[in-house]
C-alpha cells in the first residue's frame, strides 16, 4: 500500500512538473494539449489546444510542503521516442517506477 502511494506521489510530481499555467503559450501553440495543475484544489486539467475545451480533469497529490515545482514547463515533441516517455519511467534517485512520467 506505502509503494503505491509513492508512486501515485510520483506520478502527480511529474503531472506537475509538466504543468502549463497560462492560457496560451508561443512555443506551446503547435502542440495538442496544455495541462494546468491546481494545487490548491488537487486538480489536473487538460485542455485541447486546438478549442480550449477540457478533455480529462483527475484528482493529484501534489508534494508535501510547497515541494511540488511551479511554472511553466513545455515538453519537446521531438522527445516521444526516449526512454522517459515510456509507460513506466524509473526514478533512480528513489528507486521506484511511474506509469506514464
Amino acid at each position: 500500500m506505502a509503494l503505491k502511494r509513492l508512486l501515485a506521489a510520483f506520478t502527480a510530481l511529474v503531472i506537475a512538473a509538466l504543468t502549463l499555467t497560462a492560457p496560451a503559450f508561443a512555443k506551446g501553440e503547435d502542440m495538442p494539449y496544455r495541462i494546468t495543475v491546481d494545487l490548491t484544489n488537487q486538480i489536473v486539467t487538460i485542455y485541447s489546444n486546438e478549442d480550449g475545451s477540457i478533455v480529462r480533469q483527475m484528482l493529484c497529490s501534489a508534494g508535501v510542503q510547497d515541494s511540488t515545482p511551479q511554472g511553466t514547463f513545455y515538453m519537446e515533441p521531438n522527445m516521444k521516442d526516449k526512454d522517459d516517455r515510456k509507460d513506466w519511467y524509473h526514478f533512480k534517485g528513489f528507486g521506484v517506477y511511474a506509469a506514464f512520467a
